[in-house]
C-alpha cells in the first residue's frame, strides 16, 4: 500500500453552502483518479475567488492505494479533473501507517522480553544466583535512522523487491528495535 495525497481545486458559486454537495463532488472526482479507495480530507478552505460570484474551495486529501495503482498518478489527476474542478500534485508516500508501526513495535518489545526471561533462567543456573531484570531502555543505538515515538528504528528495506509472491516495487521498511537491558541479582537489591 501506498499513500498518496493531492490537492483539489473546486470553482463553486459564493452561495453555495451545502457541504454534503461539495464532499461528493470532490470524492466522485477521486474516484475517478483511484477508484474504490477511502479518501480522507486533511485540509478544507474556502476563499475568495477573482471571478465574481464564484469562490474556491481547496482540499487536500489522502488515501492508501494499492500498490498496483501507484502509476502515472499526475496524468491521472489530469484525466480525472473535470471544468470547475482540478486534482493536482499528487505525491506518494512509501512509510508504513504508524498504527502498523506501533503494533510491530509493540511485538518486537515482546520478544526481547521473552527473549530476556529465558537467558535469566540460563543465567540464574550458570553462576547459581537468582537474576531480575533493573532496567530496559529501548531505542539504543548510533544509526542514523528515523525512530518512532516508541523507540525503533525506521529505515528503508529492499525486501519486497526479492520477494517473488510481493506486490513488486511498492517500497519497503525496516524496523528494528534495540534493548539496552540492566540485570541485577536479588543480593543487589539488599544493600
Amino acid at each position: 500500500m501506498v499513500c498518496v495525497s493531492v490537492n483539489v481545486a473546486l470553482l463553486v458559486s459564493a452561495t453555495q453552502t451545502d457541504q454534503v454537495e461539495l464532499q461528493r463532488q470532490v470524492r466522485d472526482a477521486l474516484n475517478r483518479f483511484v477508484p474504490g479507495v477511502e479518501w480522507v480530507f486533511s485540509i478544507l478552505q474556502r476563499e475568495a475567488n477573482p471571478t465574481v460570484g464564484y469562490e474556491q474551495i481547496n482540499v487536500k486529501a489522502s488515501a492508501r492505494i494499492p500498490s498496483a495503482q501507484n502509476f502515472n498518478l499526475n496524468d491521472r489527476t489530469r484525466q480525472a479533473s473535470r471544468e470547475g474542478l482540478t486534482i493536482s500534485g499528487a505525491e506518494a508516500d512509501y512509510s508504513l501507517p504508524a498504527s502498523l508501526v506501533n503494533r510491530v513495535v509493540h511485538e518486537l518489545r515482546g520478544e526481547i522480553i521473552g527473549g530476556l526471561l529465558r537467558e535469566i533462567s540460563d543465567f540464574d543456573q550458570q553462576t547459581g544466583r537468582k537474576w531480575r531484570i533493573g532496567d530496559i531502555e529501548f531505542g539504543i543505538g548510533g544509526r542514523s535512522d528515523e525512530y518512532t515515538a516508541k523507540g525503533a528504528r525506521r529505515a528503508t528495506g529492499y525486501e519486497d523487491l526479492l520477494d517473488p509472491y510481493g506486490e513488486g516495487l511498492s517500497g519497503a521498511e525496516r524496523i528494528s528495535l534495540v534493548a539496552e537491558v540492566c540485570l541485577r541479582t536479588f543480593a543487589d537489591s539488599i544493600k
